[in-house]
């Protein structure tokens, strides 16, 4: 598997939210939520890992509608789309794909329903004087990270910045910029249809 497919597994998981121990905060963005149909923001990605002096850098556009899935636009890299079944990577530059199935442990970022992942996960919440809330997620089963730990603003049903640290002590750092809620986003942008001439190869995430 190329590097960059675990900093996509991490980032496909990103915005997971599960059961809290404290449940107030939690219950707020639920309700929140439910009137969030569609996001669109630009993002910015660093990796750190100890085998490199300096992050590995990157930034795209992220799009989510209920219903539809999710899509990552990494510039002049790649493309991942979710459509709520089968996980696609389309290596832009070198004209190949992956169409992975067996990833429904990742559907946090897709549906972003609270009382669906409270069964997968075990959450700390903690409110900050400003209001900011930070969840922090632990899998219940084994996943490709081990933690991650996301901050809201308050009265945002949406995170500012996610960051998703792997066993090996690596952290994907994820922060959205400027997002658009409940805008009219086009049905294709979560359609995979590969130009003629990409290879597209088949697997399942175990």
């Amino acid at each position: 598997m190329r590097p960059i497919n675990t900093i996509l597994l991490s980032a496909i998981t990103l915005l997971l939210i599960c059961t809290p121990s404290w449940a107030g905060p939690l219950e707020d963005i639920s309700v929140l939520q439910k009137d969030l149909k569609s996001v669109r923001a630009d993002f910015l990605q660093e990796k750190r890992t100890e085998l490199l002096p300096r992050p590995v850098k990157s930034r795209g556009t992220f799009y989510f509608s209920q219903g539809m899935g999710v899509r990552w636009e990494y510039d002049g890299q790649m493309v991942v789309i979710y459509d709520n079944r089968t996980l696609y990577l389309h290596y832009t530059e070198m004209g190949e794909a992956e169409k992975v199935e067996g990833i429904a442990g990742f559907n946090g970022p897709l549906s972003f329903n609270v009382e669906d992942l409270k069964k997968d996960y075990h959450l700390k919440a903690e409110s900050a004087a400003s209001g900011d809330i930070a969840l922090t997620l632990l899998p219940r089963a084994r996943m490709p990270f081990a933690s991650m730990l996301m901050h809201f603003r308050q009265g945002s049903a949406f995170p500012y910045e996610v960051r998703v640290r792997e066993e090996s002590g690596d952290e994907t750092v994820i922060r959205f910029i400027d997002p658009e809620f409940n805008t009219r986003l086009s049905k294709g942008l979560f359609v995979f249809k590969p130009a003629r001439g990409v290879k597209v190869r088949e697997r399942k995430f175990e």
